[in-house]
């Protein structure tokens, strides 16, 4: 295997290959962990859930919360331990990596630095389904994934001493099985005005498929109906049915586990934003810790760079999702 590997590629095939030999070593260590301490680091530090459509402001929403708090987190190092977080975060804290401050710079959800937040959708996908079809509704998972996810959630906590925080866009299309494996989570929807949602998300498709026919990022369930439509009306109706999901489900498990942020009011002024959300926390008893101070505000991005014609024809296909 070795002589077809380009010399480029050496270290970063051996430091891959050495992860996932480090992560196989250390699996029965990590299922004791998760065992012993999975259940009352859940209890003491219940998880919040950042989700909503591709391109919604997500990602500087995720990197100023665990800049602000003590948050526990995937890092760009933890997610490489993805089949192992307990003990990757663990390895973590002895090592001294550390998230930076600042750099708020992101590429379509990617921070920089060893210690900046990560998405880590291959933790995920231990447990769901990757691909067009990754919708999971109410009582579909078995009793097995529930344990799993919940002990090895609660054992990060444990290890780390704080609530975790994910952002997974996706996780949008699996708040069912979220909810049934952890009663104790809470769900941050963020928003963005739905116009300049869908069109960056033809930018995003122009930018990373070269195409802007081509499917990308985060699929609702009715994705088999859209991708029979234009790229106009797939790129409006993806914003449309991912919330109207999270509209369906707030109403299915409960409008109190949910907090509504507005990307464009976040940017506006951060600080009345998180003092929002840690209000919102507060109210069955969770108490943030306070971190880092963080910028009172940044510039809404507008989306630039897009046809006019192709602008015209998401706008117009928006309006006439949202105005159904």
């Amino acid at each position: 295997m070795h002589k077809y590997l380009k010399p480029k590629n050496y270290l970063r095939y051996f430091k891959n290959r050495s992860i996932q030999l480090a992560s196989t070593a250390l699996q029965p260590v990590e299922k004791y962990l998760a065992k012993k301490y999975g259940e009352q680091g859940i209890r003491k530090y219940p998880p919040v859930f950042i989700i909503g459509a591709p391109r919604c402001g997500s990602t500087l929403l995720y990197k100023i919360m665990t800049e602000r708090y003590r948050f526990s987190f995937f890092s760009n190092f933890t997610a490489k331990f993805y089949k192992v977080p307990i003990c990757g975060t663990w390895l973590q804290g002895k090592l001294g990596i550390k998230s930076e401050r600042g750099n708020y710079e992101f590429k379509y959800g990617n921070s920089f630095g060893l210690g900046a937040p990560n998405e880590c959708g291959e933790f995920w996908y231990q447990w769901f389904p990757k691909g067009l079809h990754v919708y999971i509704g109410p009582n579909l998972i078995d009793r097995g994934i529930v344990e799993q996810l919940r002990w090895e959630i609660g054992g990060v906590s444990h290890v780390s001493g704080n609530p975790m925080i994910f952002k997974n866009l996706y996780n949008s299309m699996r708040i069912a099985p979220i909810v049934e494996a952890i009663p104790e989570c809470i769900f941050i929807v963020c928003r963005r005005n739905y116009v300049e949602n869908a069109l960056s998300i033809l930018k995003g498709r122009i930018n990373n498929l070269k195409h802007k026919g081509k499917w990308w990022s985060l699929p609702p369930k009715e994705v088999d109906e859209l991708l029979n439509k234009d790229y106009a009306d797939q790129v409006a109706g993806q914003v449309y049915y991912i919330y109207k999901q999270i509209d369906e489900d707030k109403k299915r498990f409960g409008e109190d586990r949910f907090l509504e942020v507005s990307y464009e009011d976040f940017c506006s002024d951060v600080h009345v934003t998180l003092n929002v959300i840690e209000n919102f926390l507060s109210q069955d008893g969770r108490k943030l810790e306070s971190r880092w101070d963080v910028p009172s505000s940044f510039k809404s991005m507008h989306v630039d760079g897009i046809d006019p014609d192709n602008r015209e024809k998401v706008t117009s296909a928006v309006h006439s999702f949202f105005n159904k």
